[in-house]
């Protein structure tokens, strides 16, 4: 049967509009006008199958963990099957490592992350490291963007907790007749881990990146100190004043306006620039600058 996910339908719509013309799956000139309203129809449905006893030894009963949990920069992995059945012996099952990118949505039902996904990973695993090893977090959505005729490597994914108790609530309308169909009601309603902690201070730095705004033109920054950031000279776009958006969590954003103090020439193979805020921050994670550079590192 085929089961909906309408909170992950509405952090979609939200965060990924028509307007801003995100495009999945196929490079955009590809597509006719109206995809992305199909998108939004049809991306947050979910397909729940029985499977006939196939005589495969047990691999016992698959465990989850919730989005609730989930933190930027957790590790995940995701496994799926790209290209159909095209070359299978190297395909099937192919695993790939990232990070938790940004969440959003109801409970974090909206995972964005690196993983490394390709066409046919649709309805794949994505699993994090929990107490009792790897548990699966969510299903890939999504495994391609296109955006300004650019591939964003990065992969959608639906909170897997979100979509069981959608399933959960429908068998429960349903009645006694479908659980006897769907005997996986333990899996829905089993209890859900606990994800193990990530090591390092990647999440505490995070409020130190910035979002730098010049007109059309926008791109990353980095705090070094209360009122200088750094970042690309192509950013700026020769301006002498930008906006800067700053974050440290995900419930408080401002908006401060910054003088370019320094760009780098058109000409210089270094595309830097500096930008001074109006205002000291009040609180920053000061970033440890390192002191030398090793290739391959």
């Amino acid at each position: 049967m085929a089961v909906a996910c309408p909170q992950f339908q509405d952090a979609f719509s939200k965060v990924l509009s028509r307007a801003e013309q995100w495009h999945f799956g196929r490079k955009e000139e590809a597509h006719e006008a109206g995809t992305l309203d199909d998108e939004l129809l049809f991306l947050h449905w979910f397909a729940f199958l029985r499977i006939p006893e196939l005589g495969f030894p047990a691999a016992g009963q698959v465990t989850c963990v919730s989005a609730k949990s989930l933190k930027k920069g957790d590790t995940l992995f995701a496994c799926g099957s790209p290209f159909g059945s095209f070359c299978p012996d190297i395909f099937m099952n192919t695993l790939s490592k990232g990070v938790v990118s940004n969440m959003a949505g109801e409970e974090n039902v909206l995972i964005l992350t690196d993983a490394r996904c390709l066409p046919g990973t649709e309805g794949g695993g994505v699993f994090a490291a929990s107490d009792d090893g790897l548990e699966l977090v969510g299903v890939i959505v999504a495994p391609l963007c296109w955006k300004a005729n650019e591939w964003v490597g990065l992969t959608l994914v639906c909170a897997v907790d979100c979509i069981l108790e959608n399933i959960r609530n429908v068998l429960v309308r349903c009645g006694k007749f479908l659980e006897i169909l769907c005997p996986p009601m333990q899996l829905v309603a089993r209890p859900l881990g606990r994800l193990t902690a990530s090591p390092g201070p990647v999440y505490h730095l995070l409020p130190a990146v910035v979002l730098v705004e010049c007109g059309h033109v926008w791109g990353s920054g980095v705090m070094v100190n209360s009122r200088l950031l750094l970042t690309c000279r192509h950013v700026v776009n020769e301006a002498s004043s930008v906006y800067v958006r700053i974050q440290p969590c995900p419930e408080k954003a401002s908006l401060v306006k910054g003088k370019v103090v320094f760009a780098t020439k058109d000409a210089s193979p270094y595309d830097l620039a500096v930008v001074e805020l109006q205002k000291s921050l009040l609180s920053f994670p000061k970033p440890v600058l390192a002191s030398k550079f090793c290739a391959g590192a």
